[in-house]
């Protein structure tokens, strides 16, 4: 487990790094056109994968109704994006199309245990990007072009995914509703935190602003932390669900997450390395809250996340969609009525979120353990 666990840090770390060192070596100018092409695709990637990269790998090929989703989704999508933007950008629908063929590869490999090919996808990945500063600043190019057109050379990893005849006579519409489900069981942290932080920074004045942002910056860690441990029950190569295996990487997972909780809040705290611009009473009390409930979120979340995108039958995959999109409905509401209504401070605004986050969570966890006990061995393979 140990060295699936380094290798999936370090492709994450590849994946990442390219971005990360991109600021050290181009100008703010550079940067930031890069930057805005670059998120506009890859906001419009996870609106067209759609989760569909997860039914692919679990059915371990992609059906011709499959392929036809992920088609109408790009057309779908950027059509909307070009229509909102005013323009029509071939460089982003490019990269659009191969962002979205790296994501349905890198999902197989997981799902089949083939780390050997996923960490050489990373690597390939952070590559393109190196390989196009450099022609970047010899040719004297838009970085964004020729970091789209070498970024093609990345479709070919599609070749070691099967493409077949539709044998089960699958309906675009239980494709749709199959993608849906993952979509919105993966979605939902995302848009709470990011709910949350336009709510503070727009609404709860800037003390509380600059605090929540520069102690959810030192946090987000966690979701990385919580991330590898949940690839790690999709590089399984068992077909039926070890919960030995499972409670061994949710034992590993809770003590690297409430490690490194503990060791940046006691280092920030107690050398004082706050910034000036934040208030030390009031970073402590939101790290903290922050700190308990991604703690108890994470523990349960991602193990269970794990099994359920792995494992489970598409029935609990679409109870448990339906639930997430019941709690974002709620979840907006209470945030709006407590803001508005009721004034609510920041502390409110922490405690509602997480409570949708937990209950998330606590159901998979019902689901999970339901599911099992009835059909203690789903196929994986049921869409």
């Amino acid at each position: 487990m140990v060295k699936n666990l380094i290798i999936l840090l370090v492709s994450s770390a590849l994946n990442k790094g390219f971005l990360l060192i991109l600021p050290y070596i181009v100008s703010g100018e550079i940067y930031n056109e890069f930057n805005s092409l670059y998120y506009s695709a890859t906001m419009l990637t996870v609106i067209a994968v759609f989760g569909l990269d997860f039914v692919a790998a679990r059915k371990k090929y992609i059906p011709k109704p499959l392929f036809t989703a992920i088609v109408l989704n790009i057309i779908l999508s950027f059509g909307l994006f070009s229509i909102i933007t005013g323009e029509f950008n071939a460089e982003v629908l490019i990269f659009l199309v191969t962002n979205i063929s790296f994501s349905l590869y890198t999902t197989f490999f997981l799902f089949k245990g083939d780390l050997k090919r996923y960490l050489v996808s990373s690597f390939c990945y952070f590559g393109t990007g190196l390989i196009s500063i450099i022609l970047s600043f010899l040719l004297s190019w838009p970085l964004f072009t020729i970091f789209t057109f070498i970024s093609i050379s990345l479709i070919t990893g599609l070749k070691f995914v099967n493409f077949g005849d539709d044998q089960n006579n699958y309906k675009l519409s239980e494709i749709y509703i199959s993608g849906g489900s993952i979509f919105l069981i993966n979605a939902l942290s995302g848009i709470v935190f990011s709910f949350d932080k336009y709510i503070v920074n727009n609404y709860l004045g800037i003390v509380n602003a600059n605090a929540y942002t520069f102690a959810w910056t030192l946090l987000v860690p966690v979701f990385y932390i919580g991330n590898l441990f949940e690839k790690q029950i999709y590089t399984s190569k068992k077909e039926k669900t070890e919960y030995r295996d499972v409670a061994k990487i949710a034992a590993f997972n809770a003590s690297s997450l409430f490690l490194y909780l503990v060791v940046v809040n006691s280092v920030i705290l107690f050398f004082n390395l706050l910034p000036d611009s934040i208030n030390k009473y009031t970073f402590s009390r939101i790290s903290l809250m922050l700190s308990a409930g991604l703690f108890i979120f994470s523990c349960i979340h991602f193990p269970l996340n794990g099994v359920l995108l792995k494992y489970s039958s598409s029935r609990i995959q679409k109870l448990s969609g339906l639930i997430n999109l019941a709690l974002l409905v709620i979840f907006a509401g209470s945030i709006l009525i407590a803001l508005f209504s009721f004034s609510g401070g920041i502390g409110t605004i922490i405690t509602i979120s997480f409570a949708a986050l937990i209950i998330s969570a606590l159901a998979k966890m019902l689901l999970v353990m339901d599911e099992s006990r009835k059909t203690p061995f789903p196929d994986y393979q049921d869409i």
